[in-house]
């Protein structure tokens, strides 16, 4: 067990090659570990830009977690600053090469089913979804919920069926999502905590989708003043982003422009969450395009860094960001400088398993091919995205598409 009267400098932390491949002493990594589980105690947004503006910051807390994993008596304190990290490493663009960290520390646990291993447990799932491992995700949540059952936690309870649900909202099953996340508030053990603002959220998500825009709006307006009283930059602006999407539902698109604002004005202060920043100007850029403001939108669009937003690994940004570049070019008939986009967008989609927009981006390519003269091309584009489509008969979005892209079809 790691002596907490230790004491350390960040200049004290200074690694080589070396060290950093495991060889640390076994002093050096309880110096490390109580510095950095005393700085990442409070992700504070200052904390949070002191690490992302230090590749060797990064890597200096990476070698002392590598180091505390390989000592059986530094494994609890090692989880400890794992979980503390986890909004770190999701929120920032870290997240992906994080998840074979978690798979180790899991596996190399000494003793099973403590708290430490169901909480890594239960953000490994998170990122399993995020990147569309479905099956991974699924089979994490089984063992969490046993778990859950076998201890009466009621809490973790609301947690496994809340992370269920987005799940099945990432797998556009919304009736499925509707049915987990009203389990999990069945379970919820306060109005006024954290969880229960991802449970009025997900609600939110869930009945935006459906089309239930006055239902959905309900949900987030509970959520969002706990949001604001837990001051979380990060949490408020994804709130708001996802309010603005419902005023769009609601066709009220001034209040959904300046919602957007609201959400990106809450970021300014900080360098940090460039995908969510990255996501707020897509939807603010869509908006601006269904008003047909496409000047403005076509901007808005070329205006996101590619490069950053795949580098962050958040897969569903990088294909709206291709899609909407897409539309817009195509409205402004610029097909042929369309396309790339459109395909790029197509390979996003299949990759992440969202079928819903894979039609979308499937029946667009269909749209430039009958621009091209090329019908006959286009037709099974048509056929791909109608039958796609009509999988998700509760997808409100999905069904206006595909009547879109019947219609279409018939026409060629």
């Amino acid at each position: 067990m790691i002596d907490k009267r230790v004491v350390a400098k960040e200049t004290d932390l200074k690694i080589d090659n070396k060290q950093h491949k495991g060889q640390l002493a076994n002093k050096f990594i309880e110096v490390a570990l109580v510095y950095w589980c005393t700085k990442t105690k409070d992700m504070s947004p200052e904390t949070i830009t002191w690490l992302n503006v230090s590749r060797e910051r990064r890597l200096n807390l990476l070698a002392a977690i590598e180091g505390g994993l390989s000592i059986d008596a530094f494994w609890q304190e090692t989880a400890v600053l794992m979980i503390q990290l986890f909004h770190f490493m999701e929120r920032n663009g870290y997240w992906s090469s994080w998840i074979p960290t978690l798979e180790k520390a899991i596996k190399l646990c000494p003793q099973r089913e403590c708290y430490e291993q169901v909480r890594l447990q239960s953000q490994l799932s998170q990122l399993y979804r995020k990147s569309a491992r479905f099956d991974d995700a699924d089979q994490l949540f089984s063992q969490l919920l046993q778990y859950a059952l076998d201890s009466d936690n009621k809490q973790l309870m609301a947690s496994i069926y809340r992370e269920q649900a987005v799940s099945f909202i990432a797998r556009n099953q919304l009736d499925l999502a509707e049915e987990s996340i009203t389990t999990a508030y069945k379970y919820r053990q306060s109005d006024l905590d954290k969880q229960f603002a991802f449970i009025c959220e997900t609600f939110g998500d869930v009945y935006r989708r459906k089309g239930k825009y006055s239902d959905s709006l309900s949900y987030y307006e509970r959520a969002l003043p706990i949001r604001e009283s837990y001051e979380d930059p990060y949490a408020i602006a994804c709130t708001l982003n996802d309010m603005a999407l419902v005023y769009e539902g609601l066709g009220e698109y001034e209040f959904g422009l300046s919602t957007y604002n609201k959400a990106l004005e809450v970021l300014e202060d900080t360098n940090n969450y460039q995908s969510l920043k990255f996501l707020i100007r897509i939807n603010k850029g869509v908006t601006n395009y269904r008003q047909n403001r496409l000047a403005e939108a076509e901007q808005t669009f070329l205006g996101i860094n590619l490069f950053e937003l795949k580098r962050s690994g958040e897969l569903i940004s990088q294909g709206l960001a291709l899609q909407n570049i897409g539309n817009v070019k195509l409205k402004r008939m610029k097909h042929e400088e369309a396309r790339p986009y459109i395909e790029e967008a197509i390979i996003v989609f299949e990759s992440i398993h969202d079928e819903v927009r894979l039609a979308n981006s499937v029946g667009t390519l269909a749209e430039i091919l009958v621009l091209e003269g090329k019908v006959k091309e286009a037709t099974p584009c048509f056929d791909k995205a109608i039958s796609l489509l009509e999988k998700y008969p509760e997808h409100i979005w999905g069904q206006k598409l595909l009547a879109d892209f019947i219609e279409q079809r018939n026409n060629c």
